[in-house]
């Protein structure tokens, strides 16, 4: 047995080096679509193009005369056209786990029009960017990634965001959750074209922030499509055979949803924002009930559709007090820390990066497109929250936060649970936390009802896992392997 499986590794890396020494490099001049590939059942050229050379580029970039292999990280990244109508196109770089059987999570940065890539080179993939280490416009492995539980895909979304772009321009921006998820589900089913492994090893669907909006509706969308056996329109059927032109139903294998300081439910955490502040004595007691009464009448109007046209940053400012918190950060209320978006987008623009993730030589990236998401006024206060708890019915689930997260604070994400109405909504109203680590090295607290799993990391913000990342590590391995974290060692 060993030795036939030895003989048929060897025949699949002698078959996939042949077709790598075929496929060509591309032009590096204009975006690689795959999607045409796809469609002319080309699967292994396209997957050969999309192929990502980080040793070439990198191996060498330490700051501190230390050089850096990359070559063992494997890497693909390109677009897939999500709308043939708007000619709408979506960026990916996707990182396989060096565990043959690890599942795929979909990763989705929020903002809105915050790029993914944030969630790659800042939170947890198996890349960081560090000045003090690597320079500007540099990076190194990164020591707690995601990848290896998982199989990692970080998704540019939406069309506007880091290099996904519209050949429709500004007409091409999908705007509403209908149209923004449409969008995803169509970069789904092409993905798992373009990767058919990952049907068997099942999907998970992670994000953070304002992906409380995109992750439970892309997730609704996928539920209700395979309860109906919905036809999808793609060439390659589930058991891999290709016919161009044809129509096969291939599935999708959805496992279960991870989501980090989740902005799911504006009616409830909107008003609870302020809770957290009163707790720390940012504001006072008048102040608290004069912010939540604002809040509400806000939602009222914008249940009766006044101001149903205002921009992102008006209504933004107005919820979290943009104008009048004395605070360095909404992200870390400890550290003070935000994000480094400029670090993101000056990694990402360097002419070698955009040769290796085959971008183009002019495509524009936005680490944070501020144009764009003031756009989303109307779409701020719109809820998931009812299709969260459809999906909390049928998967598992992970809902984690740092406990010195403003924007999305623990208060705020427990406002909307206590009334996301699944069937264990009940049992986990009722339920008691339970302490994570040692009384001398908390780690944070959790419940599990259900599959249902929910964590409080200590002594992080808002990027949870760029602020306790052996500790998230942790976290996302256990709830692949028991459901959520525990003290305790597993029964054999």
């Amino acid at each position: 047995m060993t030795a036939l499986l030895v003989a048929a590794w060897l025949a699949t890396t002698l078959l996939c080096a042949c077709v790598a020494s075929k496929c060509g490099s591309g032009s590096a001049q204009v975006p690689l679509l795959l999607t045409p590939y796809l469609d002319a059942c080309q699967v292994e050229r396209a997957r050969c193009l999309s192929k990502v050379e980080l040793p070439a580029m990198f191996g060498d970039g330490a700051k501190n005369g230390k050089s850096q292999s990359l070559a063992h990280i494997e890497s693909h990244a390109g677009y897939l056209t999500t709308n043939r109508t708007l000619k709408n196109h979506l960026f990916f770089w996707h990182f396989p786990s060096p565990n043959s059987q690890a599942p795929l999570l979909l990763w989705l940065n929020g903002g809105p029009a915050v790029s993914s890539m944030l969630g790659l080179f800042w939170e947890h993939g198996p890349l960081e960017i560090d000045k003090d280490k690597y320079g500007t416009g540099n990076f190194g492995p990164h020591q707690h990634s995601w990848v290896g539980p998982f199989s990692v895909v970080y998704v540019d979304n939406p069309v506007g965001t880091g290099y996904s772009f519209s050949e429709s321009k500004e007409d091409g921006y999908r705007l509403t959750q209908d149209e923004y998820t449409d969008d995803l589900y169509q970069f789904v089913i092409q993905f798992l074209d373009l990767f058919p492994e990952y049907r068997d090893r099942g999907l998970y669907l992670g994000g953070q922030s304002y992906a409380g909006k995109y992750v439970p509706a892309l997730g609704y969308r996928i539920h209700k499509e395979e309860a109906g056996g919905k036809t999808k329109i793609n060439s390659i059927g589930k058991n891999g055979q290709c016919d161009p032109g044809s129509s096969h139903y291939a599935g999708v294998n959805l496992k279960g949803v991870v989501l980090g300081g989740p902005y799911y439910d504006p009616e409830t955490e909107s008003v609870a924002f302020f809770d957290y502040l009163y707790s720390m004595g940012v504001i006072s007691h008048f102040d608290t009930k004069r912010h939540k009464a604002k809040v509400k009448e806000m939602y009222h109007n914008f249940t009766l559709g006044i101001a149903a046209k205002a921009n992102f940053s008006t209504l933004f400012t107005d919820l979290v007090l943009l104008n009048e918190l004395p605070l360095p950060s909404l992200d870390n209320y400890v550290t003070g820390q935000d994000a480094d978006y400029k670090a993101v987008g000056a990694v990402m623009t360097t002419p070698r990066m955009r040769k290796a993730l085959h971008v183009g030589e002019h495509q524009s990236f936005f680490e944070s497109n501020d144009e764009l998401s003031e756009l989303y006024g109307p779409d701020v206060l719109v809820s998931t929250k009812l299709k969260m708890a459809e999906l909390m019915d049928h998967y598992k689930v992970l809902i984690y936060n740092g406990d010195y997260d403003i924007v999305v604070s623990s208060v705020m994400i427990e406002a909307a649970l206590l009334t996301t109405p699944w069937t264990g909504q009940a049992e986990y109203n009722t339920t008691s936390r339970k302490m994570w680590g040692k009384q001398q090295n908390v780690k944070g607290f959790y419940t599990q009802t259900g599959n249902f799993c929910r964590v409080i990391v200590h002594g992080a913000g808002h990027q949870t896992p760029h602020d306790k990342p052996a500790e998230c590590l942790e976290m996302i391995t256990a709830f692949l392997d028991r459901g959520c974290v525990h003290n305790s060692a597993p029964e054999n």
